[in-house]
């Protein structure tokens, strides 16, 4: 989802923050400061603290800067325009530090009082597509495109909303707006895959099939090169294995597809063309799944990693997320490690690479972004994958099922 990023008012005070530290608290002592400041700004109390603001967002001191909308807003009526203002600001400062339910609370207020404000918009619309909460996503961000209807951002969270709720053809409508303003190759890509999660009828899936198949076969035509699929594209095709023949076929040339898209995803780690380990030394099991935590197929490790033979395997918890819950402590404290992978997909295969994993298992690799691209690098020398794909990956790498 593309988030809406401040738009800076220009031409605004210039004042000493005396070198402070975007992430620095204000103390009691600094704010009287700020305090004068703002007043020297303006006659105004609100509006020279809404300048500060703005100016110490310009110059990267986010926590300053909420610091001034805060007290912006306690002075400000809620009939003054301003007032909306401080809202969407503080909102977008929250929104980019991560701070969405806070976010979301001055969106909503700033959208009550001045339902104009696109940015205020846009961004709820990616908060509740971060939650799943797909219908809010859609109402907000068509409200975005209602007063910006040639945003191209805003049609592709569109498309990007559609696609989860399973109304293919307004994402492929959405897509196609947006390639009216941006040709570019992952637009392409993830236009031409659109596969439904669920058919209607039986009727429908050879044909979806065959559109699929043309889709894939056109993106093979056009030469189109990508510099990381797992961020610019995603995961398409993990319910392609239920429509039945001929999946796999499909599979294989998807990824023949990406390999030549984007050669940089073959890979492989130094210690792969090593001799074996030694006789009686344990092997090294890495799992590699964003899942440990209370998820089906958490509770399903739950039962296994205790139950994995100590003598014979070291095993490794392998995800992107941090154990937080309950059910993801209990999972690290029965691995022998627990690894928290970068987001970053090459860097996630780079942390992987240096595990010198004899073993790796993908037990989701049709469902999980990363896991699938991890799946074109050898990081071990037997690579496996259990459900999420029950019939084939399609790669190469994966040994075993």
């Amino acid at each position: 989802m593309t988030k809406e990023q401040p738009e800076f008012q220009s031409g605004q005070a210039s004042v000493s923050l005396q070198g402070q530290q975007p992430d620095e608290l204000i103390l009691p002592a600094q704010a009287e400061a700020w305090r004068q400041q703002a007043l020297q700004l303006s006659p105004l109390a609100q509006l020279g603290w809404f300048r500060l603001g703005d100016w110490a967002e310009q110059h990267n001191l986010p926590q300053q800067a909420i610091y001034c909308y805060r007290q912006a807003l306690e002075q400000v009526l809620p009939r003054d325009p301003l007032h909306a203002l401080c809202h969407e600001r503080l909102g977008h400062l929250l929104f980019l530090g991560q701070n969405h339910l806070e976010a979301e609370q001055h969106y909503l207020l700033a959208l009550e009082q001045d339902s104009q404000l696109f940015g205020a918009a846009l961004n709820l619309g990616c908060i509740y597509f971060a939650r799943r909460q797909f219908r809010q996503a859609e109402h907000w961000v068509r409200q975005a495109i209602a007063l910006r209807p040639d945003n191209p951002a805003a049609w592709e969270n569109l498309a990007e909303i559609c696609r989860q709720r399973q109304k293919l053809a307004d994402a492929g409508a959405a897509y196609a707006r947006v390639w009216q303003r941006q040709h570019r190759p992952d637009l392409m890509v993830r236009h031409a895959l659109l596969f439904p999660m669920v058919f209607a009828t039986e009727a429908e899936i050879p044909i979806w099939l065959e559109r699929f198949a043309a889709g894939l076969a056109q993106l093979t035509r056009a030469g189109i090169q990508l510099h990381n699929p797992s961020r610019q594209v995603g995961v398409l095709h993990a319910n392609l294995h239920y429509a039945g023949p001929p999946w796999t076929e499909l599979a294989r040339q998807l990824a023949v597809f990406f390999r030549q898209a984007c050669p940089g995803l073959a890979s492989q780690a130094p210690h792969c063309a090593l001799s074996a380990r030694r006789p009686g030394e344990r092997l090294r099991l890495g799992i590699v799944t964003p899942n440990f935590k209370q998820h089906s197929l958490g509770r399903m490790f739950g039962q296994l990693v205790p139950e994995l033979d100590r003598s014979r395997f070291e095993v490794v918890l392998c995800s992107s997320e941090v154990a937080t819950d309950m059910l993801g402590q209990r999972l690290a404290a029965a691995a022998d490690q627990y690894l928290t992978l970068p987001n970053a997909f090459f860097a996630a295969r780079s942390a992987l690479a240096r595990q010198g994993f004899d073993i790796l298992l993908y037990p989701e690799i049709g469902g999980d972004p990363q896991s699938y691209y991890l799946g074109f690098a050898r990081l071990a020398p037997l690579q496996l994958a259990l459900w999420g794909l029950g019939s084939s990956t399609g790669l190469p790498q994966i040994d075993a099922y």
